[in-house]
């Protein structure tokens, strides 16, 4: 019903299906349909014959680039080993990251704030949310919560504001459990990480 161009165009502008990395194998090899195969969206474009060996290392390049673009998107910082050919996420792959990011960061005071309000916002079933999150993040998106609540917390610490104010302020109703969360995640507890830390 349509070619691989094409199929790779709509998988590439639907939700559901665009965080999937797309390899087009094709015998056309001249340079129009090289474009065209990268405009459509595909992350690499192989000309039959191949060599099965490297369309395997293709792969885990593409994959390896992509997590290291990921990461240093979430982490708002450059890869410490550029990787060539770095693949951009889609328009929307980005949109989805940043939004849940933003998300998360509106209510980070919020205790109440879960997972079916991310689901509610976003317009997307909880299967798609927990089929992104573990592909960009390899996470759960509770998990993924907490770990960014615990990247405030750390923050606010370091800030001067003691431990309550820190667990009210990152999302936590109880002190007490936002400690035992904290130790676990850290390795010690909140007011040891003040204790070992310089105040901003």
């Amino acid at each position: 019903e349509m070619d691989g161009i094409e199929l790779c165009d709509r998988l590439k502008n639907n939700l559901a299906t665009s965080h999937i990395p797309v390899i087009l194998l094709t015998a056309k090899s001249d340079e129009e349909s090289t474009m065209a195969g990268f405009k459509s969206g595909a992350e690499a474009y192989v000309a039959k014959p191949f060599d099965p060996q490297l369309l395997a290392l293709r792969v885990k390049n593409i994959l390896r680039a992509r997590r290291a673009y990921i990461d240093s998107k979430i982490e708002d910082s450059s890869v410490d080993e550029p990787i060539e050919e770095l693949p951009p996420l889609n328009k929307f792959d980005n949109e989805f990251i940043t939004r849940i990011n933003q998300l998360i960061d509106d209510n980070m005071d919020n205790s109440e704030f879960s997972i079916a309000d991310i689901t509610r916002e976003l317009a997307i079933s909880r299967s798609l949310l927990h089929i992104k999150m573990k592909t960009f993040f390899n996470s759960s998106m509770t998990d993924y919560i907490k770990q960014r609540r615990m990247a405030k917390a750390c923050e606010l610490l370091k800030k001067g504001y003691n431990v309550s104010e820190t667990a009210y302020r990152a999302g936590f109703s109880d002190p007490n459990y936002f400690s035992k969360v904290f130790r676990k995640t850290f390795g010690m507890s909140p007011s040891d990480f003040i204790s070992a830390s310089p105040s901003e």
